[in-house]
């Protein structure tokens, strides 16, 4: 626990690129799927979990989460209705 404050602590004042943002959004996503994924899996390459069982669950987990983001996640965020007062500026008097 004290190793994941100190990551948190760490990153905190860190500016985040594009690839911070792909793994943040793809997060849930992959949370959700992976075991249905898994599961798909689990007779055509057997119950061993081999490599070739990781690498074709994990490409479609990646490949569905993306999609999930793409096509369900992005378009329903610009649909969010924004805060009253979002777009006025900080110093601007109100009316009334």
């Amino acid at each position: 626990m004290l190793l994941s404050a100190w990551v948190v602590v760490s990153l905190y004042r860190q500016p985040s690129g594009r690839v911070d943002k792909l793994s943040g959004d793809l997060s849930y996503p992959v949370y959700l799927i992976h075991t249905t994924v898994a599961a798909w899996f689990m007779c055509p390459c057997g119950f061993s979990r081999s490599f070739d069982f990781f690498l074709k669950s994990f490409a479609l987990t990646l490949l569905l989460s993306w999609l999930i983001v793409i096509a369900i996640d992005r378009p329903l965020s610009r649909l969010k209705l924004k805060p009253a007062g979002a777009g006025r500026r900080a110093n601007a008097p109100s009316g009334g």
